[in-house]
């Protein structure tokens, strides 16, 4: 097998960057496109009820602007991690409001992969270990009445939806995550 010369090593290290930032900048137009259907759906169907929510969304689209420029301009690491931080915060309030009854522990995928697929395998399968943490301690303290959801209680969320969550966030960091290093390790 040939070495890689210094030159092609570069050039290689710069076209991984390119793909980083490409992710990190489809992801953020991904949930921009989110943040508007929603508002958009709640201003359709007369449930917007408050402005704020309008100037929450204008704020969270410019954020996404922002880190999607950071990553084109050569560190969509950095923006990466931030916009998991943000999204893993997001879904942990809505987790902790609505619930294992509702689906929107399943929406951990998004910075579960996104740091899976920029980041790596390792700092991919550290965010699903947390969110798990997070999906089985709302479980536990909401059947225990430590906090109150929005959904109904049941013995079957801590039993049964925070292990199925759980494996699917720790399955899906793995294979991209996996995915990832074969690619870096052939380029």
């Amino acid at each position: 097998m040939e070495k890689q010369t210094a030159t092609e090593a570069q050039s290689n290290a710069g076209t991984i960057q390119q793909i980083q930032a490409r992710i990190v900048t489809v992801a953020c137009l991904g949930v921009g496109l989110a943040v508007i259907a929603i508002v958009g759906g709640w201003a359709l169907t007369g449930t917007l009820t408050d402005w704020e929510t309008v100037v929450g969304g204008l704020f969270i689209l410019g954020i996404l602007a922002g880190l999607a420029a950071l990553a084109r301009k050569g560190r969509p690491g950095l923006a990466a991690g931030l916009l998991a931080g943000m999204l893993f915060l997001l879904v942990g309030a809505d987790v902790a409001y609505y619930g294992l009854g509702s689906p929107s522990a399943m929406a951990f995928l998004l910075p579960v992969l996104l740091v899976a697929l920029v980041i790596g395998l390792m700092p991919g399968l550290g965010v699903a270990t947390l969110a798990a943490v997070v999906v089985f301690g709302v479980a536990w303290a909401s059947l225990n009445g430590m906090i109150a959801v929005e959904t109904l209680v049941d013995e079957s969320h801590l039993s049964y939806n925070a292990p199925v969550v759980s494996v699917i966030l720790l399955f899906c960091a793995g294979l991209a995550g996996t995915a990832v290093e074969a690619y870096r390790r052939k380029r």
